[in-house]
């Protein structure tokens, strides 16, 4: 396995935080994150904490578990083997569900998207092999893609 700084590099970061910036036709601060997630189609879905109240929610978001004791600020889970619109079409493809606790300082709130959207971009699901990095604070192997 390549060492942290070659798998989960900075400058990989940043040549994909401009493309994204470039993808989405913005190139000032702050972000409109509804139209940055809205860029995604039905690739990325945001859910807050608050939209999951009961088991049913859970459940159609792609989870077993109240996301409220899976982490405090929010999380993603990659869907596999979801189809994706692309225009008339759908692929396969996996889809994303990010989910966050709406009662925090809306500064948090955005962090933690961009934050989720990074760990979506840079493939740090599918390097370390896992539908959800929570929980892997302690791993050797996601560190490096959380630092």
């Amino acid at each position: 396995m390549k060492n942290g700084s070659d798998t989960f590099g900075r400058e990989k970061a940043v040549r994909v935080s401009a493309e994204l910036l470039r993808s989405v036709g913005t190139a000032f601060f702050p972000l409109d994150l509804k139209k940055l997630v809205a860029s995604f189609k039905e690739q990325i879905v945001l859910f807050t904490y608050e939209e999951l109240k009961d088991q049913d929610g859970w459940k159609s978001a792609g989870l077993g578990v109240d996301p409220r004791n899976v982490s405090r600020d929010g999380f993603c889970l990659r869907l596999q083997n979801s189809l994706i619109r692309a225009g008339t079409s759908l692929l396969p493809g996996s889809k994303w569900n990010v989910f966050y606790d709406h009662t925090n300082h809306e500064a948090r709130i955005r962090f933690t998207i961009m934050h989720e959207v990074g760990h979506i971009l840079l493939g740090h699901h599918q390097q370390l092999n896992v539908n959800a990095l929570v929980g892997m604070e302690n791993d050797p192997r996601y560190q490096p893609a959380d630092a």
